[in-house]
Parts: C-alpha cells; sequence; structure tokens
C-alpha cells in the first residue's frame, strides 16, 4: 500500500518543488491555513457553478477578475464542494504562476482526471498536494504509523490522513509515497 511510487514527477523534482513551497509566502501562513483563508488572503473571489456550467473536462479554473477590488476569480465546480483539491490547485496558480499581490491576467485550468496533463499542471498538482499535507507535517504521521505497535491498520491510517487533510485515499497513498521517497534520499 505504502510501497514505491509507480508514476509521476521524478524525486528530484519534488524536492525542487517542495523547496519552491517552503520558499513562498504560503509557507509563513502555515499547513492549518484552508483556501477559503488563502483566497481571502489573496483577494481572489470563490464561486462554486453549477457543472453543466463549466466546459466538459474542466473541475475549475482561476480567471481574470469579473468584479472590481479582486485580484482573480476561482470558479469550481459545485460537484467538488466537498473536495477541496481543485480550489487548492487554483491556489497554487495564483502563488506560482501570478504572484501574490498581481492581477490575474490569463485563466489557468483543472482539468478532470483521466485528462491528459502537462508538466506544468502536474507539478501544481504536486504543489497543491504538498501544501496540503506539508512534508514535515507528513514526515511525522508516517514515523507515528511507522512506530505504532501493534501496527496501526493501514486504512485506518489513511483514513486518519484523509480526514485529518481533507483529501481522498489516492492522494494519501500518493502522499506518503512522494514524502519516503524523499526521505530515502536523504537531502530533504
Amino acid at each position: 500500500m505504502f510501497g514505491l511510487r509507480r508514476k509521476g514527477l521524478p524525486t528530484s523534482v519534488m524536492l525542487e518543488l517542495e523547496d519552491s513551497l517552503n520558499k513562498s509566502e504560503l509557507h509563513k501562513f502555515g499547513a492549518d491555513k484552508d483556501d477559503d483563508y488563502l483566497a481571502d488572503k489573496f483577494n481572489l473571489e470563490v464561486v462554486f457553478v453549477d457543472d453543466i456550467v463549466m466546459e466538459h473536462g474542466i473541475e475549475a479554473e482561476l480567471a481574470p477578475p469579473v468584479h472590481d477590488g479582486y485580484n482573480g476569480l476561482i470558479r469550481i465546480r459545485e460537484s467538488l464542494r466537498p473536495s477541496p483539491f481543485a480550489f487548492t490547485h487554483e491556489i497554487m496558480h495564483y502563488v506560482f504562476d501570478v504572484g501574490i499581490g498581481n492581477v490575474v491576467q490569463e485563466t489557468f485550468t483543472r482539468k478532470a482526471k483521466g485528462v491528459s496533463k502537462s508538466e506544468h499542471e502536474q507539478r501544481i498538482d504536486y504543489q497543491a498536494a504538498a501544501n496540503r499535507m506539508r512534508y514535515d507535517r507528513m514526515v511525522m504521521e508516517i514515523a507515528r504509523y511507522d512506530k505504532s505497535l501493534p501496527r496501526m491498520n493501514p486504512v485506518s491510517f489513511v483514513n486518519h490522513l484523509c480526514a485529518t487533510y481533507k483529501v481522498d485515499s489516492t492522494s494519501a497513498i500518493r502522499r506518503v509515497q512522494e514524502v519516503r521517497a524523499m526521505k530515502a534520499r536523504k537531502k530533504y
């Protein structure tokens, strides 16, 4: 369940992205800030829209503002409200592609699962997961799991991660694998 990663970004790229996250404005806010808080701090308007309004294959988008006083507009499919990853993804576009304090000039989209993604979109996905499940906190979570006696049930551990970090089980397992891979490199 928590073995080696089978696909995804190389460990060297993950280390680079972890470093960029740690040097970003997001780091000073801390890992416990939710997307609504960050959107407010970054002056981004957030709108959940009916699924039929969004173009097919698009989960969410960061677009130029439509109302005065905002730096951008995040539109998200209503059906994704319970699972905030698409929201976090758009926040990452704002931080790393637009820059905090800047006004969005172009539209960034989050494609639905199963749609081929560019390397840049994969990097933004990685940063979204890494911001939700920060490396240092995950190292502690994994150590607690590894040291548990009797061994904690892996399904219970994944459920705990899902509830704590508001992610799905695939994201939780992938993040455990990523953190293990980086820790094995002993450079992070």
